[in-house]
């Protein structure tokens, strides 16, 4: 019987190394917080543009403009 191989030993992680993983982590989480903000603005967005257009007679320009689109996208979007 043969004695087992033993696994070699990782090296130790560098400082730069750590640093590295730390802000990829750190991206990350920010990456995750900004899509669940986006979710939640969308969402609000969705809820308001319907009071805008009734209660506040905005216009789909209106709509448009404040998106950053078209009148005619917007009210694809939001419209029902």
């Amino acid at each position: 019987m043969t004695p087992a191989k033993s696994q070699p030993k990782p090296k130790p992680e560098t400082l730069r190394e750590a640093r590295l993983r730390d802000l990829e982590l750190a991206r990350f989480r920010e990456f995750e917080s900004m899509v669940k903000m986006r979710g939640l603005a969308e969402k609000r967005i969705a809820e308001l543009v319907p009071l805008l257009r009734h209660k506040h007679a905005w216009s789909w320009r209106m709509v448009g403009d404040m998106l950053g689109t078209s009148a005619q996208a917007a009210q694809q979007r939001y419209g029902k």
